[in-house]
């Protein structure tokens, strides 16, 4: 069983769920959990304290303590593997975006949005502009946590801002644009109404956007 945790908007520890008690989603030869909107997978460390606190059932609200606590977004762990290091040990500087990516995929997928459906119906994503701050090496076995939202958006871009952490220690600052495209004609076209709508809540103006 794994635990979930959400957001709330503004900011703390919302509620606790078991991922069975979620619509659970067929995908290849295993089973995927449909997580609410702005949730995240707990790291180790903290499946002791969450089960004490609420177990199968929800938890009061509680402030956070992390960087992230008044943030309404969305937060996806990363493990680092010996493929992600140079060698020197670190992480290969190119890597931190490939972190990137896959909490704005993940995240995509808690909001409900599949992207190979997505592309079915002819519509993709593209990445625009990329902005990166290295501020401190991740490691071989680091336990990373990408905090992700959304600086603004326009009728076809999204400006992501994502930050990579180790605790609450910040690594690499991030500012992201994604670009939906008509995938027939490879050109922009307007973000589905959809996603626009599940995606407001997460905005964050006061973080500088990508010019």
């Amino acid at each position: 069983m794994r635990l979930i945790r959400g957001w709330s908007p503004g900011g703390g520890l919302s509620e606790v769920f078991l991922a069975p008690t979620l619509t659970r989603i067929k995908a290849g030869c295993g089973v995927r959990f449909l997580l609410p909107a702005g949730c995240y997978i707990p790291f180790p460390s903290e499946f002791a304290a969450l089960r004490k606190a609420g177990g199968a059932g929800r938890v009061k609200s509680r402030a956070m303590t992390s960087p992230a606590q008044h943030v309404a977004g969305f937060s996806w762990p990363v493990r680092v593997y010996y493929e992600d290091t140079d060698s020197f040990g670190v992480v290969y500087y190119a890597n931190y975006f490939r972190f990137l990516e896959r909490a704005r995929t993940e995240w995509l997928r808690a909001l409900g949005f599949d992207q190979v459906e997505m592309a079915a119906a002819g519509v993709g994503f593209v990445v625009r502009s990329v902005q990166g701050e290295y501020l401190k090496p991740a490691r071989f076995n680091d336990m990373l946590e990408v905090r992700s939202h959304i600086a603004s958006t326009t009728r076809a871009a999204v400006d992501f801002v994502q930050r990579l952490y180790r605790g609450d220690e910040l690594l690499f600052d991030g500012r992201v644009r994604v670009v939906s495209i008509d995938m027939a004609k490879n050109r922009p076209v307007s973000l589905p109404a959809a996603l626009r709508e599940r995606l407001l809540p997460s905005i964050q103006p006061s973080v500088p956007s990508l010019t």
